[in-house]
């Protein structure tokens, strides 16, 4: 059984694509990470240190329409608003977080930079994403030693500090591409 020259080079530069993807898509997790607070360890929010000052890029807002068009659920026909300060905790670093008042969600931006492969939609949901739904306890105690759960003060802090002093954006879910255009020609 031979196969065409042409078939066997589409194949290489597929499988080659695809381990690439997947080196990259590791290589995000491995950093993320390690780079990403524990949330287990609730760092306090300081209300006086949020910087009204935040720098959406071109990246963020392409990142984050692909996350909303992917996720948005029933609400497609529905603007989605989310909400982004700089917060400053108690260690004294700024870090980027969003509201998305439709999901009732905490986003943890410094996932957010750019867009990503449909695979990687799924890593920033579960680990890149507070759900205010079934992610928050009512104290520290709850918490039992679980790294993905966060406390509700820390929560309304967030929320609080996106919703008054952060910069809002609208989003439109727009309807997601085919699978098939993906795939190389």
């Amino acid at each position: 059984m031979s196969i065409p020259f042409q078939n066997f080079m589409l194949l290489q530069r597929q499988l080659i694509s695809r381990t690439l993807i997947c080196m990259m898509l590791s290589a995000h997790y491995l950093f993320a990470e390690a780079a990403q607070p524990d949330k287990s360890e609730q760092v306090a929010v300081s209300q006086a240190a949020i910087s009204q000052e935040v720098l959406v890029t071109k990246e963020m807002r392409a990142a984050l329409q692909q996350f909303v068009s992917h996720y948005a659920g029933n609400a497609k026909a529905k603007p989605q608003h989310i909400y982004i300060a700089s917060v400053k905790t108690e260690s004294g670093e700024n870090t980027l977080y969003a509201y998305w008042k439709e999901d009732q969600s905490i986003l943890l931006m410094n996932f957010f930079t750019q867009a990503v492969e449909e695979e990687g939609l799924s890593w920033l949901h579960h680990k890149a994403r507070v759900d205010l739904k079934t992610d928050v306890v009512a104290t520290e105690a709850e918490m039992s030693g679980s790294n993905y759960l966060v406390t509700r003060a820390w929560a309304d802090n967030i929320i609080q500090a996106c919703r008054e002093r952060g910069q809002v954006l609208v989003f439109k879910a727009m309807p997601r591409r085919n699978k098939s255009a993906l795939k190389p020609h």
